[in-house]
């Protein structure tokens, strides 16, 4: 296959189909290959379409050709099967139709981003799909504005300097005015006593602009945060911390204000799975930010739920288990490629900085999967970043205007 005019790269992606076509698992590895391309059908289905993949590609295997042919002649087998391959699958675009072409290659080209490359597991874009959700909460702003004169309020507090989270809550204002809705930043000293943010965020509970509420985390150590959160109207608690929507949530009560990650997390595995109904889930990690309230979302759309951690015995062969591995730990790169099943979907929601490789620059953001090895092996697995990270400031902006849909007694929307 390595001929003049193609090179050892060209040679090394047909060999591929070369080898797999004398694999014994052919049937598996179709599966997965149908299951990268169309994502939320049943068992039964994909069965059926790996079965066809199979029968259509493994007697096509003639057309990569061989070292004794030369380039011409490769080209011409290539082309040759590229025509073939359309006509057996003339009728049948559901195949490939979720794939995009690679480069010039049209149709072959789909077959070649699902089957070829080792990295085949399907990307899921967070900050795509974290886009169009700002501009559905955009446009159910207008809508709210406009039939019931109502403009949802976000409040942000944040005490001290924290360069994170002095971006990060600048962020927030920016998409808050950009969706439509009133922003109100309270930046406060790091000195500030309880007492005083205490007062503010009972201010902010009383005025009637204001629908929903966050304090940026962490607080200066003379604050306790617990009690800074329990202080925060439940109806107006857009983060989902108050223990009143902890319990709200743990109970399947619909009224919860829901965390934004975990919801971000649930909202991506939707888009991409379909039905979540009887799929073992497995989350790593049990913090009450993300892993707990996680596993309550799973559970409440149908899961079986395991929630796993440091302490959890054969923490790798809990993961393999999973259909839908949750990956929310804080340490870079723990979850690797080999604990995790073929075809699962891997959400990875840690965000962690490595150290600069020189000084003075910045370090690479990873999340807690080894995303190089994972990839080869998941269906669908999020990147870090822009996986995850874009929804939470998404479901901040919906969560705004459950809140304040709910506290003018108007329906609120569903995203």
């Amino acid at each position: 296959a390595r001929v003049e005019g193609f090179g050892d790269e060209w040679g090394n992606k047909w060999m591929f189909h070369y080898r797999w076509a004398r694999e014994a698992d052919q049937q598996s590895a179709a599966n997965r290959i149908a299951r990268s391309m169309m994502p939320g059908l049943s068992d039964e289905q994909y069965e059926g379409m790996a079965k066809g993949i199979v029968e259509r590609m493994v007697n096509r295997v003639w057309f990569v050709g061989s070292s004794e042919q030369t380039a011409p002649q490769i080209e011409a087998s290539f082309q040759q099967g590229v025509a073939q391959l359309e006509v057996h699958l003339a009728g049948r675009p559901y195949l490939f139709g979720a794939r995009p072409a690679f480069g010039d290659f049209g149709l072959w080209g789909q077959v070649y981003n699902a089957w070829t490359d080792p990295t085949c597991g399907e990307i899921i874009d967070g900050k795509a799909f974290a886009a169009g959700l700002r501009e559905r909460v955009a446009t159910e702003v207008e809508k709210v504005k406009s039939e019931h004169g109502l403009t949802p309020g976000l409040a942000v507090v944040l005490v001290g300097e924290d360069p994170a989270s002095q971006v990060y809550v600048s962020s927030k204002g920016k998409k808050t005015v950009e969706a439509g809705m009133n922003s109100f930043e309270h930046k406060l000293e790091d000195t500030t006593s309880e007492e005083d943010l205490l007062k503010l965020v009972q201010e902010l509970n009383a005025d009637d602009a204001v629908h929903g509420i966050l304090v940026q985390l962490p607080l200066p150590e003379q604050i306790d945060e617990q009690k800074v959160l329990a202080a925060i109207d439940p109806d107006k608690d857009v983060d989902g911390f108050h223990v009143i929507n902890v319990g709200r949530l743990s109970t399947g009560d619909k009224g919860a204000m829901v965390p934004c990650t975990p919801l971000g997390c649930l909202l991506l595995l939707r888009d991409q799975l379909g039905d979540l109904s009887g799929k073992n889930a497995v989350v790593v990690g049990r913090s009450n930010i993300v892993g707990k309230p996680m596993a309550q979302l799973l559970l409440g759309d149908n899961c079986t739920v395991t929630i796993a951690h440091s302490r959890t015995q054969d923490l790798p062969g809990v993961c393999r288990e999973a259909d839908i591995l949750v990956a929310a730990v804080g340490r870079p790169g723990m979850i690797k490629g080999d604990w995790v099943k073929p075809g699962a979907a891997v959400i990875d929601v840690g965000i962690n900085r490595l150290p600069p490789e020189e000084e003075g620059g910045k370090g690479k953001l990873v999340g807690d999967v080894d995303f190089e090895e994972a990839k080869a092996v998941a269906g669908a697995i999020t990147p870090v970043p822009g996986g995850v990270g874009p929804m939470t400031i998404a479901c901040l902006l919906a969560n705004t205007v459950t809140a304040a849909c709910r506290q003018a007694g108007v329906p609120a929307p569903k995203f």
